[in-house]
């Protein structure tokens, strides 16, 4: 069950992670347009 949960709660990480990047090159190819 543990096991199972914390799997879970990682990819959450992951995906606020992958976010905040995808955001940050968003912005910068914005910039340089």
């Amino acid at each position: 069950m543990w096991q199972i949960k914390k799997r879970k709660m990682i990819p959450i990480s992951i995906r606020v992670i992958l976010r905040f990047r995808f955001r940050r090159i968003l912005s910068l190819s914005l910039e340089k347009r």
